[in-house]
């Protein structure tokens, strides 16, 4: 038990430093697990572990600070953190197989096929919440003047394997069980993935005499939403199409505040625990326009700290998860909106 509970903690250090395997340059590329891994490795093409390096959204924060401690956890390979074409080309690969599966001349993995090739290491914790840890929950860094890290405060910056402990799916379920749906298991839909943000999500919308009554509801993520990225958050947005300008919108995520010994601590959270709901409602005449033209209301998942960014950023920013257009007079009664029955 000592012994798998080193190796796991010797798989990912947290940012504290980059992971050193026995192999050079090249021989950590993905490229080199393709031909026997064919669907494993589309499907991690495509994923935003690849990504976790080019994606717009780090780079427009990483040009900013260029932090080793950035680095540590975006390609944390010593073979892509050096200076030579090799590194370069296997930056472009974000988290490859190398980064999960291979420390020294050691492979790890839950299980060891009968037929592996390689020295594969079982580890019972593989792939779980314990694993996932490793990249997914830590607090707010505190750096020197140097720019390395000097230690961690006591405040979450990245939440979300806790959020999932003291959720209701902790017995039932693992990370790998909602992220790793797909035929080859390497795909790790999240946030950016339409579809499981409406696997996670409801939304309701009803209507009083005067005000329209929303209602945002966490019905499937054994995690709060948003989680992860310190800039996700979700905006409600309502408007009539000719008076954009009255435009009214609701916030739903953490706010933050810097500290004297450096970091940061949360001021608000708004997010949705697994199995919570958050209400807003407004007054339809707010929105200026003729009563009877359609109300516009959008529920944003946004993915970084702005609504709108600037070429060569080349990403959405945004995911609208759902949308409701209707006149006010059109929209349900609300049953009860008192005792929260809609």
């Amino acid at each position: 038990m000592f012994l798998k509970l080193l190796l796991l903690f010797e798989l990912f250090s947290q940012g504290r430093g980059p992971i050193e395997t026995s192999r050079a340059g090249a021989e950590n590329s993905a490229e080199q697990c393709r031909s026997c891994h064919a669907a494993q490795y589309r499907e991690w093409r495509s994923s935003r572990h690849s990504m976790a390096w080019t994606n717009d959204f780090f780079q427009f924060d990483y040009r900013k600070s260029r932090k080793q401690w950035c680095r540590n956890c975006h390609i944390p390979l010593v073979a892509q953190q050096k200076d030579d074409s090799a590194a370069i080309t296997l930056r472009n690969e974000g988290i490859n197989c190398i980064t999960c599966h291979v420390r020294g001349e050691t492979f790890f993995a839950k299980s060891k096929r009968p037929k592996s090739p390689h020295n594969t290491k079982p580890l019972a914790t593989f792939g779980d919440d314990r694993f996932c840890e490793g990249c997914h929950q830590f607090n707010f860094p505190r750096f020197e003047e140097s720019g390395e890290l000097k230690n961690y405060t006591e405040e979450p910056m990245q939440n979300t394997v806790a959020q999932f402990r003291a959720g209701p799916y902790v017995q039932s379920h693992t990370c790998r069980d909602c992220h790793a749906r797909s035929p080859a298991g390497h795909s790790y839909a999240g946030a950016h993935d339409l579809n499981m943000l409406r696997q996670a999500l409801a939304f309701r919308v009803c209507r009083t005499s005067e005000r329209v009554h929303t209602r945002l509801i966490n019905q499937g993520a054994g995690h709060n939403v948003p989680t992860g990225d310190v800039h996700r958050h979700i905006a409600v947005k309502a408007w009539r199409s000719n008076t954009p300008e009255n435009l009214v919108e609701a916030f739903y995520g953490r706010r933050f505040k810097p500290i004297v010994e450096g970091g940061k601590v949360t001021i608000w959270d708004s997010s949705l625990p697994p199995n919570t709901f958050r209400d807003w409602n407004f007054s339809h005449e707010a929105l200026g326009g003729e009563p009877s033209e359609p109300i516009n209301i959008e529920i944003r998942y946004l993915y970084g700290s702005r609504e709108s960014y600037l070429p060569p950023f080349s990403e959405s920013p945004h995911s609208v998860v759902f949308r409701v257009r209707t006149p006010f007079t059109e929209l349900a009664s609300c049953l009860s909106v008192r005792s929260g029955s809609f």
